[in-house]
C-alpha cells in the first residue's frame, strides 16, 4: 500500500456517472453556473445507455386531454408502500418540467399535430402517464444530455473509479480514486453520486454487462439505506440481456421449455385453462414485473412461477418462441386470447397469424433490435429467464436527493427514491428529477466555505491487514476472483424473487467468510480492482440479506415483486398469495456501523401539507426560506 496520495484535481461540483441521471445533474448544475465536473470508469458504460425494452417508459403528470394533476401523481407514487411521501411529491411536481427539459434538448417524445402528448397505461399506472421513444429512450435521453454537457463545455474525465468518500464533521470534501491502477484525492465542496443500481451483487441480471455502481463505497461510508430488499424481477432474455415486455408479450407468443434430451413442453398448459393461456400472456406485456398480487386463478404472475419451475426445480431451459402461437390458440386470433387483448391489437392494426408477424406490426423496432445482436426471432427460440432488473430502494436522502452526510447527494438508482412498486418509467422520472432538485439545493444555499483539505500522508484505509504478504499477491487475486465469483451465485439463488430465512441466513454466513479474507488481503495495484468490487459486494450482501432476514423476523410476508418461504408451502400454494401490506406506512433501513449492521422500520414521511398561497410561497422562494426550511426539518 502506498503511504501518500496524490491529488488528481480540485473541482466545487462533482459528478460521478455519465448516465441520464448524472449528465442531467451536471447540465443542471452549469446552468446554475456551478462548474461541474464529471468522472466516470467509462463514459459509454452503465444501464441508461446500454438498456430499454419493448417501448421504453418515461412516466410523468398525464398531459393528454382526460387531464390530471400534481397531487393526483403523488398519491400514485405514495400509494406503491414505502414511500416517503415529501419524495414523491418532489417527482411528481417537477415530472413535467424535467420532461419538457428533455424535449427542448431533442429527446423526441411524440405528440399529436396540436402539440398534445398522449399516454399509454404502464405496470402499476391507474391512468396511461406513459410516454416513450421506443426500445431506447433512456439511450436517447442519455445522448442529447450528453450533448448538451458538450455544448455547455462540462469537463468529463474516463477511467476513474471511486473507492472511499472522505468526510469530516459529518460533512463530505472529497474522494478517494483508483485511477491507472493508482489511488489519488479528488477534493470537491459538494458530490453527486449518480452510478445506477448494485447490479454487481448477481451472477446474472439484465442489467447490462457494463454496469457496476459505487453503491459499495457508499455503504462502506455508513450511510443508511432504505428498502434494500426491494427490487424487479421479470422475465428477459439471457443471451443478449433485454426486458421482454409489452410488444413481445401483446403478441402473444408460445411458451416452451426443453429437457436434457431435447424435449420439447408448453408448460403453461399446467398453470393456465386454454381460454387463460392468451389472456395471461398478453396482460404479462404491462403487468411485466413478477407481483404476488398477480398469482390469482389466471393471474400474469403465474408465467414467472412457471418459468422458474422448468429452469430451476425441473432442470429444463426455457424459451419464447415467436414463430408460432400457444397450442391453445387458433386462427383467427381475435376469437382466442379475450376481449381486452383483441381489442389491443385490432385498435393497433395487429392481425398476422404467427407472433412474430404480429410484432413486426406492432413494433417493429423491437424486432430489429434482437437482428442486431444476431438472434432471428422468425428462425430461432429465445432463452429466457426471471432476471433482475431494478433496484427500488438505495441511499437515503432527504427531498434535494442529499444523503446523511451533509453536501453528498445521491440521484437516479443509487437513490433510495421508491418503494414496495413503482409505475414503470418513474425511475427514469425520478433520475431527472432527483438531479435538477440536487442541483437547485447546491446553487440556493450560496456560498459554501471550503473544507480544508486534509493532508493525508499515512494511508492506512485499505490495509486491513497490517502486514506484508510478499510472494502472495498472485494467488490473493484468484481467491478474491473465486470468492466474488461464489457470492454471486449465491445471491442470484437465494436472493431473488423466491426467498426464505434459510437461503438470506447462507449468503449472509458466506459475507463474513469474505470480510475475515479481505482482513488479510493487503491490496496492491495488480489487484486493486478485484479487491476493491469484493469488498464493495460483501458490503452490500451484508445490508440486502440482513434486510430480508429483518423484514421475515418481523412477520414480514410476500410483497412487492418476491414471495417468502414458497419453496416451503408449494408454488402451487402461491396461487393464493396475497401481497402484505402491513408494513406500506413503514420504512425499512440498514447500514454498517462499526462493522456490525443495524437495520431498523420506520414511518414513511407523510405527504407534506402545502400552503399554496401564491404570496407566502412568492416570499419563501425569494427569500431562500425552502432550503433553510429543509436544514431546520433535520
Amino acid at each position: 500500500m502506498p503511504d501518500q496520495i496524490k491529488e488528481l484535481f480540485t473541482a466545487r461540483v462533482l459528478v460521478i456517472g455519465t448516465g441520464a441521471a448524472g449528465y442531467n445533474a451536471a447540465v443542471h448544475c452549469s446552468h446554475f453556473g456551478l462548474k461541474p465536473v464529471i468522472i466516470t470508469n467509462r463514459r459509454t458504460y452503465g444501464t441508461s445507455r446500454n438498456t430499454g425494452s419493448d417501448k421504453q417508459t418515461y412516466y410523468k403528470t398525464g398531459l393528454s386531454a382526460e387531464g390530471d394533476s400534481v397531487r393526483a401523481m403523488t398519491q400514485t407514487l405514495f400509494s406503491g408502500g414505502a414511500v416517503d411521501g415529501d419524495l414523491a411529491l418532489c417527482e411528481a411536481a417537477h415530472s413535467l418540467q424535467e420532461f419538457f427539459h428533455l424535449v427542448s434538448i431533442g429527446v423526441r417524445f411524440p405528440h399529436n399535430r396540436w402539440g398534445e402528448y398522449p399516454g399509454y397505461k404502464t405496470d402499476h399506472d391507474p391512468c396511461g402517464r406513459a410516454s416513450s421513444t421506443g426500445p431506447f429512450t433512456s439511450k436517447a435521453m442519455t445522448e442529447c444530455l450528453e450533448q448538451e454537457a458538450g455544448r455547455l463545455k462540462i469537463p468529463v474525465y474516463e477511467g476513474i473509479k471511486p473507492v472511499k468518500i472522505l468526510s469530516e464533521k459529518n460533512t463530505v470534501y472529497g474522494l478517494i480514486v483508483l485511477k491507472n491502477h493508482k489511488l489519488k484525492i479528488i477534493y470537491a465542496d459538494y458530490i453527486i453520486f449518480a452510478t445506477g443500481g448494485p447490479a454487481q451483487i448477481y451472477d446474472y441480471t439484465v442489467y447490462p454487462r457494463s454496469q457496476a455502481s459505487a453503491s459499495g463505497v457508499l455503504a462502506q461510508a455508513g450511510l443508511s439505506f432504505v428498502n434494500m430488499g426491494e427490487w424487479q424481477y421479470g422475465i428477459g432474455s439471457t443471451v443478449f440481456r433485454w426486458n421482454l415486455s409489452g410488444s413481445y408479450q401483446q403478441i402473444i407468443p408460445r411458451y416452451v421449455s426443453l429437457d436434457e434430451n431435447g424435449k420439447e413442453y408448453e408448460f403453461l398448459e399446467e398453470w393456465f385453462s386454454p381460454a387463460e393461456i392468451g389472456k395471461a400472456i398478453f396482460r404479462k406485456g404491462y403487468e411485466w414485473p413478477f407481483h404476488p398480487e398477480k398469482l390469482c386463478t389466471g393471474g400474469s404472475s403465474l408465467i414467472d412461477l412457471a418459468v422458474y419451475q422448468e429452469r430451476y426445480l425441473r432442470g429444463r431451459r426455457v424459451f419464447l418462441d415467436f414463430t408460432r402461437n400457444p397450442s391453445g390458440i387458433k386462427s383467427p386470433l381475435i376469437k382466442n386470447i379475450g376481449t381486452e387483448a383483441a381489442a389491443y391489437l385490432e385498435k393497433s392494426g395487429v392481425n398476422a397469424p404467427t407472433p412474430v408477424q404480429r410484432l413486426k406490426q406492432l413494433n417493429p423496432q423491437s424486432y430489429f433490435l434482437y437482428l442486431d445482436h444476431k438472434i432471428d426471432l422468425a428462425k430461432e427460440y429465445l432463452a429466457v429467464d426471471i432476471l433482475p432488473q431494478h433496484h427500488n430502494g438505495g441511499v437515503k436522502v432527504d427531498c434535494w436527493w442529499q444523503t446523511e452526510i451533509k453536501n453528498l447527494f445521491c440521484v437516479g438508482e443509487a437513490a433510495g427514491t421508491h418503494g414496495v412498486t413503482r409505475p414503470g418509467g418513474a425511475a427514469l422520472n425520478a433520475g431527472q428529477t432527483g438531479g435538477y432538485r440536487a442541483a437547485l439545493y447546491i446553487a440556493g444555499c450560496g456560498k459554501t466555505k471550503k473544507t480544508g483539505r486534509c493532508e493525508i500522508s499515512d494511508i492506512r484505509m485499505f490495509n486491513n491487514s497490517r502486514r506484508s504478504y510478499s510472494g502472495r499477491h498472485g494467488s490473493q487475486k484468484k481467491e478474491m476472483q473465486n470468492m466474488l465469483t461464489n457470492l454471486k451465485k449465491l445471491a442470484s439463488r437465494h436472493l431473488v424473487f423466491i426467498r426464505s430465512r434459510e437461503g438470506a441466513q447462507i449468503v449472509l454466513d458466506e459475507c463474513r467468510v469474505c470480510l475475515r479474507a479481505l482482513s488479510s488481503y493487503c491490496p496492491e495495484t495488480d489487484n486493486y480492482h478485484t479487491y476493491f468490487e469484493l469488498s464493495e459486494v460483501t458490503a452490500l450482501l451484508r445490508l440486502f440479506a440482513s434486510s430480508v432476514l429483518h423484514y421475515i423476523r418481523a412477520g414480514g410476508k410476500s410483497r412487492g415483486s418476491y414471495l417468502i418461504n414458497a419453496k416451503k408451502t408449494g408454488l402451487n400454494a402461491c396461487k393464493k398469495t396475497a401481497s402484505d401490506r402491513r408494513f406500506h406506512g413503514k420504512i425499512q433501513e440498514v447500514k454498517i456501523c462499526r462493522q456490525k449492521i443495524k437495520t431498523f422500520f420506520r414511518p414513511v414521511r407523510p405527504v407534506p401539507k402545502r400552503n399554496d398561497w401564491f404570496e407566502k410561497v412568492w416570499h419563501e422562494y425569494t427569500g431562500g426560506e425552502i432550503f433553510r426550511q429543509n436544514r431546520r426539518a433535520s
